[in-house]
């Protein structure tokens, strides 16, 4: 890892997911590796901002759910050494939304 760059961690949560491959396989795609030994955890490095990154990831797990079918999901994201950050997946908006 350069010194620029920050470590991404993604956590999910998913239920009713119908095919984990296709959604690992765009989340390789999108610079996403599974972290080994746990089950939907993901690492990947950045080299921009904060919010860029969080829009980068969210749009990119977007597309990996929908391509693996799923019911609903939650995601936690770690950004450098920014804290974990919690958000679930409104399928209204078809977006991303803080958790409190």
């Amino acid at each position: 890892m350069n010194p620029e760059e920050m470590e991404v961690i993604v956590v999910l949560d998913v239920e009713g997911l119908a095919d984990s491959a296709a959604m690992e396989k765009h989340l390789k795609r999108e610079g996403l590796r599974p972290i080994e030994g746990e089950p939907f955890a993901y690492l990947g490095q950045t080299s921009t901002d904060k919010i860029r990154t969080l829009l980068y990831v969210q749009d990119g797990v977007k597309k990996a759910l929908h391509k693996g079918g799923f019911v609903s999901a939650n995601m936690m994201v770690s950004i450098g050494e920014y804290p974990m950050e919690s958000y679930r997946f409104d399928r209204v908006s078809e977006s991303f939304i803080v958790q409190k």
